[in-house]
């Protein structure tokens, strides 16, 4: 009875113990920042607009980014599809960043930026609050041309984000929802040259919709840029594929 209850006891145990073990769990995911490379995207966008106590989630992914690097000193690039606020069908969801002074010592903007970032020397620009909009009128709302942001000056920046609602591949007076920002920061990494690729990420505050009266919505969202360069146009603008 000894021997029976000694195996018995042999073969139950590890039996009991393998059960009470709890599953390791899975780790988090990393954060919107660290998700291009993590996944291999060319972009990933995160974060939430509010409105009236409704809270609209964005989470957005894209390896189809066709964007460009202006020589009027503006960066725009699509982050991906994902449905506006209060709607159901996915539209373009587009990034814009706008530096308002020209520095006649670079031709194109991405060569200025190039030229102030390199090897463990990323580009840390704050964004600027062009939130209000009041003074702006009611037509042309979309541009940024009118508020003081300078990489040249104060290392500042202008951002927009907005739904292409209109399908022109850009923000203009035909979307609906567009949204400059209040604030944040927008970090360069830097151009690699080995892989062609350029590494960016972004924390950004968003002001109210510019084509809604009275808009109380506020908003953030995060992310970052990994896309493929090319600066095979010299003294007009840099592709972003």
């Amino acid at each position: 009875m000894k021997r029976l209850t000694a195996l018995y006891l042999a073969i139950t145990l590890p039996l009991v113990a393998a059960c009470g073990e709890d599953e390791p769990e899975e780790p988090p995911p990393p954060p919107p920042q660290e998700r291009c490379e993590a996944d291999n995207l060319k972009a990933f966008a995160a974060g939430t607009i509010e409105r009236d106590g409704n809270r609209f989630v964005l989470d957005l992914s894209s390896n189809d980014v066709s964007g460009r690097i202006f020589d009027d000193r503006e960066l725009r690039i699509r982050l991906g599809s994902a449905p506006a606020p209060g709607t159901n069908e996915e539209q373009p969801l587009i990034l814009r960043l706008v530096s308002n002074e020209e520095d006649p010592e670079f031709s194109v903007f991405a060569e200025q930026l190039a030229d102030m970032t390199g090897p463990e020397q990323p580009l840390e620009l704050q964004i600027y609050d062009a939130s209000d909009y009041s003074d702006l009128g009611s037509s042309n709302l979309t541009s940024l041309s009118s508020f003081d942001c300078s990489i040249d000056d104060d290392a500042t920046v202008c951002a927009q984000i907005g739904f292409d609602t209109s399908g022109t591949d850009i923000l203009d007076d035909d979307d609906q929802y567009v949204y400059n920002a209040a604030g944040g920061t927008f970090t360069l990494e830097g151009f690699d040259t080995a892989s062609g690729r350029m590494l960016a990420t972004f924390d950004i505050e968003l002001g109210p919709n510019l084509f809604a009266f009275q808009d109380p919505s506020t908003g953030i969202i995060e992310g970052c840029l990994w896309p493929e360069y090319d600066s095979r146009v010299p003294g007009e603008y840099w592709g972003l594929d």
